[in-house]
């Protein structure tokens, strides 16, 4: 719920919609981008991009450490795993489309480095709203965290 609300408030501060960005690639390494990747080539800079959303790797599996307690397990556990990866896939590429579409300028946006999504939402989005997102943010992180520890205790037992 918490990537819905925070792509319809991206999706409604955002000053435009130039859905270009999301088909243009523009390579926003090195001293430009906040010094954040190495300044090399995309193709690189694109493989180090993935390990950013590593860590939800433990949820997909989550269903397997449970499975001895679901109903027709060989059947819905892989089910269960397959549709979490579609989901988080739709959802989250969705979120991101609507930050990238919020964010005022493409060239100031990568001098902010890592800061870009806390200067992007100070800068687009009401603070109340603001403030709110940020509750719920840390509450989704929270529940994921608590859900990798009970995850791992599963594999421990």
């Amino acid at each position: 719920a918490t990537s819905i609300a925070l792509a319809v408030v991206c999706l409604l501060a955002a000053p435009s919609y130039e859905f270009g960005r999301l088909f243009t690639f523009a390579n926003y390494s090195g001293e430009v981008g906040g010094n954040v990747w190495p300044s090399t080539s995309g193709a690189w800079v694109f493989l180090l991009g993935l390990l950013l959303p590593i860590y939800t790797i433990t949820g997909y599996d989550a269903s397997a450490h449970t499975s001895e307690e679901t109903v027709k397990a060989a059947h819905s556990v892989p089910r269960g795993m397959v549709a979490s990866v579609l989901w988080s896939a739709l959802f989250g590429y969705i979120m991101l489309c609507a930050f990238v579409l919020m964010l005022p300028n493409m060239d100031e946006a990568a001098k902010q480095g890592w800061n870009v999504f806390f200067w992007a939402m100070d800068s687009q989005v009401n603070p109340v709203v603001k403030d709110l997102l940020y509750l719920a943010i840390f509450v989704s992180q929270w529940l994921c965290g608590l859900a990798t520890v009970t995850s791992v205790s599963r594999m421990i037992f």
